[in-house]
């Protein structure tokens, strides 16, 4: 089915004239790799442009890489430390040891580790360890999902059938990883199965899709299911499980909850700890930290204006003190903190920065077309009264909250150069309740399209930024949010310009091909196209491929950054999109690819700060009018700068074979003449 121009459902057939794209080999592949490429490098190649690329590039090294880790660490059953890195693993170490080690996972019982670490040399498997306090190991698989779970001699852990299915819940022996044994099948590929923990060693089996779930209590080896009556159940531990029903009500079970004042019940709970009292909830991008007791109000304990609590589950789950939690927003950079009862044993500190600035949040509301009232969060720096340039930014898909976190590390050098970020919450995203996300979810995507449209809008009226200045950005499930919006405005009129990241903008051709990876488990969010006319009608109005007019956007500069190893996104849908977006225009025509051969769906960390600083350099440069478009292609301009690229490359060639030596200026003259010469022949 992959790479055949014609597509057929049943009930509709058509053709695609790209679709050859999508096999991803072949000389006529490469070859448009490399005039993506090209066009690119005339893109940057001015030396002003160099240099301001190198600026950013530096700045992220500075400010923002050396506090990806946060201080801090902590002692799990006196044998290893642990603390966070990056922005989802962790990094541990024996006690009696310096040496650190990266881990997606890990888990101790004071005599042995289970660690669970990317595979050296595929980014899309994990590697599973069970080491013991000499260092040696006592087995290891790469067939296992990335989070393994250790409690009562057993060893839980999902399979994985590569890249992406869950094939089901498993248990074996944990020090030697025998007795292996199935708890729970996964019959259906558009479910994903997964274990999650409780307090006081509380273990469960959740199988999801993205519009309701099914969770299993485990005990040794025995499954109980869960208030199979609700649509989505949040277990806290074996006592408390609080649940959301097809009607959208939320019904607590367990004791404590009807001696505790719970927040208020706008406040989503995301984490609940019943030993302790901790609380942590989110709304519209601010997130609590509380602490309820029995009939008591619960007490603010820490309060983030918009980013991120996340709590260590190792201090309810060994039953240890204090709680600890990785705070991270505008505010704070990455910090680890301690909590006993009401007192955060651990001082906020504010970074001190070398060249970014201290950033102020404030938020927003405005209407949607049909009235529903939609939040943002605007995100500036603290010296900056009227921002002169703004990035829009949107997800709006699978239930997820807006990532704002650290806005430094994602936007950090631009906040000194005058800009302001947007962070919309529209409907299809996790930033309020359950109703809020299934309002856009399927068919109603064009809801979350029209949601992010208001609040471009509104954002540019309140900060007097004209679509000249103005960037819309989004990545993967957000790329095609804002691939809808850029076809819904291809000549600018809201926007001038798109940033997007791993987009996923052909709905249409990859949700009707079940070979590629994750689209089962997409029709719950999408809508499946091949069962349904109407399905089929309201993914094709928001494919970015299939919703631009026939001249493309002639009006919007396009950069588009995506990974040749991606899975999740697979790199065809953005080169097919860029050459879409081009209509009839000569290439580039403002349109560009930038794209890294070994990475993925998220790039490798320092790579990711390189190409991250590259990208922000060219919109900033594009936002204040320093940005000279190259000449299209064919042009004698443009062959000109083609051939002295090419002539650059053979003598970096020639250099390398001649042991490194540089030719004198004259003998550089005298072989380019040779070359010019066989040319002319």
């Amino acid at each position: 089915m992959t790479g055949k121009p014609v597509r057929d459902v049943g009930f509709l057939a058509w053709e695609n004239e790209r679709a050859w794209m999508e096999t991803m080999r072949g000389k006529r592949w490469n070859n448009l790799l490399r005039r993506e490429r090209t066009y690119l490098h005339a893109l940057t190649r001015p030396r002003q442009v160099q240099s301001h690329i190198r600026r950013f590039q530096h700045e992220f090294l500075e400010d923002v890489v050396p506090r990806l880790e946060p201080s801090g660490e902590i002692l799990l059953h006196g044998v290893i430390f642990v603390s966070f890195h990056e922005s989802e693993d962790y990094l541990w170490r024996w006690r009696w040891s310096t040496k650190k080690r990266k881990a997606v996972s890990v888990e101790t019982d004071g005599t042995h580790v289970w660690y669970t670490k990317e595979h050296p040399t595929n980014s899309y498997k994990y590697l599973t360890v069970c080491e013991d306090m000499d260092g040696n190991v006592c087995w290891e698989r790469d067939d296992l999902g990335s989070d393994i779970i250790v409690t009562g001699g057993n060893c839980y852990y999902i399979k994985i059938k590569y890249p992406f299915d869950t094939l089901g819940a498993y248990v074996c022996d944990a020090h030697t990883g025998h007795n292996e044994e199935k708890l729970l099948d996964n019959k259906d590929m558009k479910r994903f199965m997964s274990y999650i923990t409780g307090a006081e060693q509380s273990v469960f089996i959740t199988s999801t899709q993205w519009s309701e779930s099914r969770t299993w209590r485990v005990d040794g080896r025995r499954i109980t299911r869960l208030y199979a009556d609700s649509q989505f159940q949040y277990p806290y531990d074996n006592k408390h499980t609080k649940c959301i029903t097809a009607d959208n009500k939320t019904i607590y079970h367990g004791p404590i909850f009807a001696k505790w004042r719970l927040p208020p019940a706008d406040h989503v709970i995301d984490w609940l700890n019943p030993k302790t009292g901790h609380v942590v909830t989110h709304w519209l991008g601010e997130q609590t930290l509380w602490l309820c007791a029995d009939n008591k109000p619960p007490k603010i304990l820490l309060r983030t204006s918009a980013g991120e609590i996340s709590a260590y589950g190792w201090a309810g789950w060994y039953g240890e003190i204090p709680q600890a939690f990785l705070v991270r927003s505008p505010e704070y950079a990455p910090q680890i903190i301690h909590v006993i009862g009401d007192q955060i044993m651990t001082p906020l500190v504010s970074p001190t920065l070398r060249y970014m600035p201290r950033l102020t949040t404030q938020r927003y509301t405005t209407h949607s077309v049909d009235g529903t009232e939609v939040s943002y969060m605007i995100v500036k720096s603290a010296t900056t009264p009227t921002p002169r340039k703004l990035l829009c930014y949107v997800y709006g898909a699978y239930g997820s909250p807006a990532v704002i976190i650290w806005p430094h590390m994602l936007f950090g050098p631009l906040f000194s150069r005058g800009w302001a970020v947007a962070y919309s919450f529209p409907r299809g995203s996790g930033d309020k309740d359950v109703k809020w996300m299934l309002n856009g979810q399927a068919r109603h995507h064009n809801k979350t399209i029209e949601d992010f449209e208001a609040v471009v809008r509104d954002a540019q009226r309140k900060f007097h930024v004209p679509p000249a200045r103005t960037v819309i950005y989004g990545r993967s499930a957000g790329g095609m949010m804002v691939g809808a919006t850029t076809a819904r405005n291809p000549d600018g009129q809201l926007m001038g310009a798109t940033f997007t990241e791993v987009p996923f903008v052909d709905g249409v051709r990859s949700q009707t091909n079940p070979r590629i990876p994750l689209v089962e488990s997409g029709f719950s969010e999408y809508g499946n196209p091949i069962e349904s006319v109407t399905n089929f009608r309201a993914l094709f109005s928001i494919s970015p491929m299939n919703a631009l007019p026939t001249d493309g956007a002639p009006g919007v500069f396009v950069l588009c950054r995506t990974g040749l190893k991606d899975l999740q996104v697979l790199p065809y849908e953005p080169v097919k999109w860029v050459q879409r977006l081009r209509g009839n225009q000569n290439p580039p025509a403002s349109k560009f690819l930038a794209y890294e051969k070994d990475e993925a769906h998220v790039y490798t960390i320092p790579r990711y700060y390189e190409a991250r600083g590259h990208d922000l350099a060219i919109l900033d440069l594009w936002a204040e009018g320093r940005l000279h478009q190259p000449p299209p292609a064919g042009t004698r301009k443009n062959r000109r700068i083609r051939y002295t690229m090419a002539q650059q490359k053979r003598q970096q060639k020639q250099q390398k074979q001649d042991g490194g030596k540089r030719k004198s200026r004259r003998a550089s003259r005298k072989a380019h003449r040779k070359t010019r010469r066989q040319q002319r022949k």
